[in-house]
């Protein structure tokens, strides 16, 4: 599953469940935010070095509490979003 980052750095998950690859339509240097809402057990899967997958994470994250939160920076030399930190509340 994927969501863009289309004209937007902050976002906030609700979905329930889903496992997170990608995020589309990255800009070189662009931070994004994802912000968990409440329970929605949604899991953003570290796909170091994946060729079609995008997100270099210090391992998976889980949006399992309201506030858990994760910054990620787009590298486009790597072609990725790189984590920078994360918060799990």
């Amino acid at each position: 599953f994927s969501f863009s980052s289309r004209n937007n750095n902050q976002f906030t998950v609700t979905s329930t469940g889903q496992t997170y690859v990608t995020i589309s339509h990255a800009v070189l240097g662009q931070p994004i935010w994802i912000i968990c809402s409440g329970s929605s057990d949604a899991i953003f899967e570290d796909q170091a070095g994946g060729l079609a997958d995008n997100l270099e994470l210090a391992g998976d994250f889980q949006c399992n509490s309201d506030g858990d939160s994760l910054h990620l920076i787009y590298n486009s030399n790597l072609r990725d979003w790189v984590e920078i930190s994360r918060s799990d509340n």
